[in-house]
């Protein structure tokens, strides 16, 4: 549903060598419940607990993706987050992978909790500002973890969940049918309280998934893709490989890089070679857009050749040090 949005938004650092990106839309719906707070300094400290949040979530999901070497990606869009990782070997770690997320998310809003409640005990005023953060990572942290978690409603973490536990007992195609009319039944209550509390942006976005999960039934489309075995050479890699190597002859290295990243996440059978292209052409695209910290992020996982190396030595040394 998202995988069109890998490699967009505007790059603002890495943690832990996971690359960390913002969509402009983010930053229109921050600004929108800022405008909407009772004071500034409540609308800031929402948004500012808001950001932390969410990117602790989709952090909970990439550390264990990374630590399968499932080279995981965050873009904080819309109205929340989304973690991109190369497709899991195997349901129990796509388990691990999607309950990580909001568990930690969960688990550091219940820190921070008792830290409010011991610094109750101990009859410590916080700032005014601080409280507004104390709060509002608190209430977001908890309920929107417990949520996201516990919903049925598909590409929700919980939705997810229940995909996987369902294919433990019936078959993948009809795990995923199962799954996806559970998830439309549920977006409909999900959709009309949205919209009588006049969340409206809301309901439409819920409105949009549940109609996306329905087509979904309609195509077949697969949900999880797994490898198994040596990696079997994919047309449609093959495919779009041809359509980013000529992008990137014709310079248009924006668009290079987004078919690079679109690739990464569709779930078909990279083969190694073609892999060590993708970083490669991630690598010298971005040197020749200047986008010096994205080239710098790639060339980590990117084979030292010279057609790399003279690319990266381009960087201005202030930035390359």
């Amino acid at each position: 549903m998202f995988d069109g949005l890998q490699g967009t938004g505007i790059y603002v650092g890495a943690i832990s060598k996971i690359p960390i990106r913002f969509s402009i839309w983010f930053f229109v719906i921050c600004g929108l419940l800022m405008v909407q707070s009772a004071t500034v300094i409540n609308g800031l400290m929402f948004v500012i607990a808001l950001t932390v949040s969410i990117l602790i979530h989709e952090l909970g999901h990439a550390i264990p993706a990374k630590y399968w070497k499932l080279s995981p990606s965050i873009l904080l869009h819309g109205l929340g987050g989304l973690c991109f990782h190369q497709p899991a070997d195997t349901d129990n770690k796509d388990l691990v992978i999607v309950l990580a997320g909001p568990l930690l998310q969960i688990f550091v809003g219940a820190l921070m909790f008792g830290a409010v409640a011991l610094n109750s005990i101990y009859g410590t005023t916080p700032h005014v500002a601080i409280a507004a953060f104390t709060q509002s990572f608190i209430y977001i942290s908890i309920i929107w973890g417990l949520f996201n978690l516990l919903v049925p409603f598909y590409p929700l973490d919980g939705g997810q969940t229940m995909l996987l536990i369902l294919r433990r007992f019936m078959k993948p195609a009809k795990a995923r049918d199962l799954m996806l009319k559970i998830s439309f039944t549920v977006a409909i209550p999900m959709v009309i309280g949205a919209l009588y509390f006049g969340f409206w942006i809301l309901g439409a976005f819920i409105a949009w998934m549940a109609w996306d999960n329905l087509n979904a039934i309609k195509d077949g489309r697969q949900l999880i893709v797994r490898g198994t075995g040596r990696a079997q050479k994919s047309a449609y890699v093959t495919g779009m490989m041809k359509d980013v190597e000529n992008a990137f002859k014709d310079e248009d290295y924006r668009e290079a890089v987004r078919l690079c990243h679109v690739i990464r996440a569709g779930g078909e059978s990279i083969l190694e070679k073609q892999q060590e292209r993708i970083w490669e052409i991630l690598v010298v695209a971005n040197v020749r857009q200047s986008d010096f910290d994205e080239a710098r992020v790639w060339h980590r996982k990117a084979p030292k050749t010279k057609f790399v190396n003279d690319a990266f030595s381009l960087i201005p040394p202030k930035l390359s040090e």
